[in-house]
């Protein structure tokens, strides 16, 4: 999926960033690391999560993503956090702790261990936001996106490659490709 995906985003940079998709040497650090945090490690953390608990509780908690930029945003970018703001940022955290609690979630019970990994992968996603408004500064936005989740897609596959992955691949049903792809 994040071939797809990262192949998708090229083709949108290519035509929106004429002539601009270059990297210089000394952004290649910054997007390397923007792409392990906000790919790869944002992955491996809600996918820990969902495997412990279940994908829709982890849906709900890793909602809180955009709580989370207003909340950083305030000591990191400087962005100022008003009382409209910081009440929407309550909101969410009770609506996400009420769902996530609630007996009629499908997560499962007891296992605090999932909701905090989710909930680290929304924390992740959030500095990654951050850091990649930052990061574009000086390059087109869709450009910065592209060359982060190049850099996030070739860790995955390194990843997948240590893993022996393509072993699972036969498994995957024909609904279970077209999943792939439109998430891709």
């Amino acid at each position: 999926r994040f071939a797809l995906g990262t192949g998708g985003v090229w083709l949108l940079a290519r035509g929106t960033a004429r002539g601009r998709l270059g990297i210089r040497p000394a952004d290649l650090g910054p997007r390397v690391g923007l792409g392990l945090i906000g790919v790869t490690l944002q992955q491996v953390l809600q996918t820990a999560g969902i495997l412990r608990g279940s994908a829709s509780a982890a849906a709900w908690l890793s909602s809180l993503a955009p709580a989370f930029i207003v909340l950083l945003a305030w000591p990191l970018l400087g962005e100022r956090l008003n009382r409209m703001r910081a009440a929407g940022i309550l909101v969410a955290f009770l609506g996400a702790g009420l769902v996530s609690r609630s007996p009629a979630s499908p997560s499962q019970p007891g296992d605090a261990l999932a909701v905090w990994l989710v909930i680290a992968s929304a924390v992740v996603w959030a500095v990654y936001s951050i850091l990649g408004k930052g990061l574009s500064a000086r390059r087109p936005p869709i450009v910065t996106t592209a060359w982060g989740m190049t850099f996030g897609w070739l860790a995955l596959v390194a990843a997948f490659v240590v893993q022996r992955g393509w072993a699972d691949l036969g498994a995957v049903s024909s609904s279970g490709w077209i999943t792939v792809t439109l998430l891709g």
